[in-house]
């Protein structure tokens, strides 16, 4: 059965799903991606997000020169925002969709929230921390928004 209904989106890049009884395990060639059903898919793409964003989240971490807390990850599915800090409990929640776009819009909202462990508000300031730590920041917010 082939799923033509939907574009699938993996990280910016446009794949076909294609259900298939006879694959053990997802496979992912060029602009196809195999799986045996829905439920294998998602529970693919779950692992692959947690992994993914919490790779991502420490490489950016380690990168502020700023004393910042350690922050916790979750993830959840949030229709209005790509990101969420709170200060008080350390969690930085992104937003489990931004895995439909590139890396650089996953990782533009890490840094815009490891940016509020320094600037709580969106200040000048603010503007000015993301900035230092991702310069082509105006660019990638473009690319949410559209």
């Amino acid at each position: 059965r082939l799923n033509n209904n939907k574009d699938f989106y993996l990280f910016g890049k446009k794949y076909n799903i294609v259900y298939d009884n006879n694959v053990c395990n997802v496979i992912i060639n060029n602009y196809e991606i195999r799986v045996k059903n829905e439920n294998e898919l998602n529970k693919y793409i779950d692992s692959l997000i947690k992994e993914l964003f919490s790779r991502q989240l420490e490489i950016w971490y380690n990168k502020f020169d700023e004393n910042i807390p350690i922050p916790n990850l979750k993830i959840r599915k949030m229709k209005s925002r790509w990101g969420v800090c709170n200060t008080k409990n350390h969690n930085v929640t992104l937003n489990y969709y931004l895995y439909k776009y590139d890396l650089d819009c996953l990782d533009y909202v890490i840094v815009h929230e490891l940016s509020h462990f320094i600037e709580g508000n969106h200040s000048k300031s603010f503007w000015k921390v993301v900035n230092k730590y991702y310069p082509n920041y105006k660019e990638v917010r473009k690319k949410l928004r559209s």
